[in-house]
């Protein structure tokens, strides 16, 4: 009843100010009975005494670094106050924004000052490997670099004196033209035995002395590399070995003329990291790959050749004869007697799904399309031979699937049975499939137990799909990989 009672009001519309009637020491109570506190001398007090401490520490700071600057030399003060300065920098902001917003504690400077920021403290923290901004294969490889702190693994990916002085002997690094910052590459690893280990220390060595080149503060070289061959034959390389390499080469921008992988161990997976690698850049980084005398399958090279074949940078254009090159591609004898007519005919596929062709050594270089034309001839499969004398498709203009008008429209008979989606790769629990015209992405829902029918029957409802006017791709998905266990 008492809280019911009602509040004084304003008169006449005139502010009622429950204060007015009180001197300056006869405030009046709160509900306990206490007198309201003076807030606002309160807070002035506050302020008064927080500027006094700041101007004591201030003080004290200034002592300091008076003290500091008799017994270090100015050098070390600067770099002292570098490395204050920098610690107040968001990293997050290389990239213009900081998830944090205004939440975010330290500043804001530009995207160009976070980066140099960014760089100094971890060259400082030493670490200069993880220098690289945000780019995947900098992080990818900061990741392989990385060691336990009680430094037990450091040794891993130390190289000692004697693999230093033998492995600066086979990568030459030498200034080629002063005048146009042009510096010569030649790595020639070739029968080092490395392993997986001992790349790590390679790319851990090389890595160095690469970031040594670049500007300060900046992910660029400050030179421009000639690189005439990349050789690390005979080095029993697996596929962390490879994706080693393959991260260095494509965090340094090293595009080499040749690149040779023989004898090693390259299987499938590897040869996903040398297609990540040959399609990181607007250009070609490679003009000639060896991979004879290793682990991969016809499956593996169908998945490397589809990527390269769905890269604009392929075939390769070459300033000095004003040509489209294709990709010249060693796979071994060996490897190319045992795929057989199974090659041949991943090949006849790739080449009809991607409107793509292929040449032998014997071919030479396409020029039917003319001198200054692109054709689709994207790899020269070199020491190979269609077997049984057949012959692959021949190299047509370049964007003729999308631009050339057809001689004619086509029609297509009532009743006709549509073409079947093709794998083009199919691995562990990724698959590349071709989805040829007709077939649609519908949202129909399935039934998952049709991918667990006997295959005959499977084949039917493939065979009913491909009669329909608008058939769904998901169904054909279902039914031609339901049953594996992985799904």
């Amino acid at each position: 009843e008492e809280q019911e009672e009602e509040q004084p009001c304003a008169d006449d519309g005139e502010e009622h100010n429950e204060f007015e009637d009180y001197g300056d020491n006869d405030l009046p109570l709160d509900a306990d009975g206490e007198e309201y506190e003076e807030v606002e001398d309160e807070a002035n007090s506050e302020a008064m005494d927080a500027e006094e401490m700041d101007a004591e520490e201030e003080e004290e700071a200034t002592q300091g670094n008076n003290f500091m600057a008799q017994s270090l030399g100015s050098a070390e003060m600067e770099a002292i106050k570098q490395a204050k300065a920098d610690d107040r920098v968001c990293w997050d902001f290389v990239a213009g924004r900081c998830k944090r917003g205004d939440r975010c504690s330290y500043i804001h400077a530009a995207d160009k000052d976070a980066k140099a920021a960014a760089a100094r403290s971890l060259v400082r923290a030493g670490k200069p490997w993880a220098v690289g901004g945000l780019s995947e294969a900098a992080a990818k490889l900061a990741s392989f670099f990385s060691w336990s702190d009680d430094k037990k693994d450091n040794e891993k990916i130390r190289a000692t004196k004697e693999q230093e002085e033998e492995w600066t002997a086979r990568c030459n690094l030498v200034p080629l033209d002063e005048a146009i910052n042009l510096m010569y590459l030649d790595i020639g690893m070739s029968g080092m035995g490395l392993g997986d280990a001992g790349m790590l220390a390679w790319a851990f060595w090389m890595d160095q002395r690469l970031m040594a080149l670049r500007k300060e503060d900046s992910q660029e070289l400050s030179v421009s590399l000639h690189v005439p061959e990349v050789d690390f034959s005979g080095n029993n390389l697996e596929a962390k070995g490879i994706r080693i390499l393959m991260t260095v080469l494509e965090k340094h921008a090293v595009h080499a003329q040749v690149i040779r992988l023989d004898e090693n161990l390259v299987d499938d997976d590897s040869l996903r990291d040398i297609a990540r690698y040959l399609t990181s850049f607007e250009v070609a980084p490679a003009h000639e790959i060896s991979l004879t005398k290793n682990k991969c399958s016809v499956r593996g090279v169908g998945w490397l050749l589809a990527m390269l074949a769905l890269h604009p940078a392929f075939p390769i254009w070459h300033e000095e004869t004003k040509r489209y090159w294709p990709l010249r591609l060693h796979l071994g004898t060996g490897f190319l007697e045992a795929g057989g007519e199974t090659l041949s005919a991943m090949l006849r596929d790739l080449a009809e799904a991607c409107s793509i062709s292929f040449v032998t050594e014997e071919d030479g270089i396409p020029t039917a399309t003319g001198q200054h034309k692109k054709h689709n001839c994207v790899v020269q499969l070199c020491d190979w031979k269609p077997p049984g004398g057949k012959k692959m498709p021949r190299p047509a203009p370049y964007a003729a699937p999308i631009f050339v008008k057809p001689p004619q429209e086509m029609v297509k008979p009532e009743g006709v049975a549509k073409v079947k989606p093709v794998p083009l790769y199919d691995h562990g629990d990724l698959a590349v499939i071709y989805k040829p015209t007709g077939w649609i992405c519908g949202s129909d829902p399935l039934d998952p137990k049709l991918g667990d029918l006997p295959l005959r029957e499977r084949e039917k409802l493939v065979y009913e799909l491909t009669k329909k006017e608008s058939p769904p791709i998901q169904a054909w998905i279902l039914l031609q990989f339901g049953c594996e266990k992985s799904s």
